[in-house]
């Protein structure tokens, strides 16, 4: 009995902060009319670099967050597709975001990480780091 109770006072406080945390998730499919072209100088001129073309239409996106006292995490992954037939799409594109923020009233502070691969035959690598302060005007 004692060990029964001892474990109920140690998990007692762990069990109280996960049900303050709030988790959220969502799943999304669309149209995106995104192109990305990359140009290179030759002879003075701007061409397009021969071999990759990088566009995009079609998406899926998988949104994953939490939310405890302020402190929020959040991870979205999306990915990009072409059409290779009619009812036949090519994933060709995968973004990963990942975001750190805490609120206080009307401030947030946030780090946020976004990098991009391809995975088709065209590599393309994209990634970016953000650190940022938003005031909320009208609340």
């Amino acid at each position: 009995m004692k060990k029964l109770l001892i474990i109920l006072i140690l998990t007692l406080p762990g069990i109280t902060v996960l049900s303050q945390i709030k988790f959220n998730s969502s799943i999304e499919a669309g149209y995106e009319d995104r192109h990305l072209a990359i140009k290179e100088l030759v002879d003075g001129k701007w061409k397009k670099r021969s071999g990759l073309d990088l566009t995009y239409s079609m998406f899926g996106t998988f949104d994953l967050g939490a939310t405890y006292k302020g402190f929020s995490i959040n991870s979205v992954t999306k990915t990009y597709f072409t059409p290779y037939s009619i009812v036949s799409y090519n994933p060709t594109l995968i973004e990963y975001s990942l975001g750190i923020y805490y609120n206080f009233k009307r401030i947030t502070i946030g780090y946020g990480h976004m990098c991009a691969h391809s995975i088709d035959i065209n590599y393309f690598n994209e990634f970016y780091d953000r650190f940022s302060i938003k005031l909320k005007l009208i609340k």
